[in-house]
């Protein structure tokens, strides 16, 4: 008679039975529920079901794992973003950072990579290719409009550290939610406040009524930028 797994736990595998493939599943798998920073081989095993010599088998470190996962989820991510097309510079720079909020969202192991270990965004030489060229089609758009390459790396990197920054914040305080929202402990502390001395906050009926991290928010502040960097640039204004 057949007998059937028991839901939520794995079969102890073998020694040398698991896959390079399922190795990398796991370890993302651990990664989605418990961060970056509890990972470890040995708790990876067990997840796994297996001795820690079937990861050894294929990675000789941790940092070998990490390496071969930010090139699976990079490798991905890039590929689900939008082709760099000939709309104006600004349209192009807004779908794109866009697009990129929305799949790193999506990617909670590319976060926390790119939080903890972002050097290893460039450690595999395919992904080192993928994302160069990546930048020179984006940076492109910008010296077509008028800018220097030096210009154009300034203005580029702008808004990839206003991109990143919000999508971060935007995952650390997910994972922060069951402890209570900053809403939750702000909300109090506005009510207490003397009117007259904070005339401005007082008026808000609940910071949870005022979204700040949201998408409608995340638009506002990219077309805002943008429109900052188009005032700065002379060639931009066109």
């Amino acid at each position: 008679m057949a007998t059937t797994q028991p839901k939520g736990k794995r079969v102890r595998r073998a020694r040398g039975s698991l896959s390079r493939e399922e190795i990398l599943a796991g370890a993302s798998e651990l990664i989605e529920r418990h961060g970056l920073r509890p990972l470890s081989m040995p708790g990876l095993a067990r997840h796994l079901g297996s001795g820690v010599t079937s990861i050894y088998w294929y990675f000789r470190s941790k940092d070998e794992l990490l390496v071969a996962l930010v090139e699976h989820v990079t490798n991905e991510l890039c590929a689900r973003l939008p082709a760099v097309s000939n709309r104006p510079w600004d349209e192009e720079f807004e779908v794109y950072f866009r697009a990129f909020r929305d799949e790193a969202r999506r990617t909670p192991v590319f976060l926390e990579l790119f939080a903890h270990h972002p050097r290893f965004l460039f450690s595999p030489p395919a992904v080192a290719r993928t994302l160069v060229q990546r930048l020179e089609d984006e940076k492109l758009v910008l010296v077509r409009a008028g800018l220097s390459a030096e210009q154009a790396s300034q203005v580029h990197s702008i808004c990839s550290t206003y991109t990143g920054g919000f999508v971060l914040l935007e995952h650390r305080l997910v994972d922060e939610h069951p402890k209570g929202s900053v809403d939750e402990q702000a909300d109090p502390l506005v009510a207490g406040l003397d009117p007259l001395a904070s005339p401005t906050l007082t008026q808000l009926q609940s910071f949870e009524n005022t979204p700040w991290l949201d998408d409608a928010h995340f638009r506002l502040g990219l077309r805002i930028l943008i429109e900052g960097i188009r005032a700065e640039f002379d060639a931009l204004r066109s």
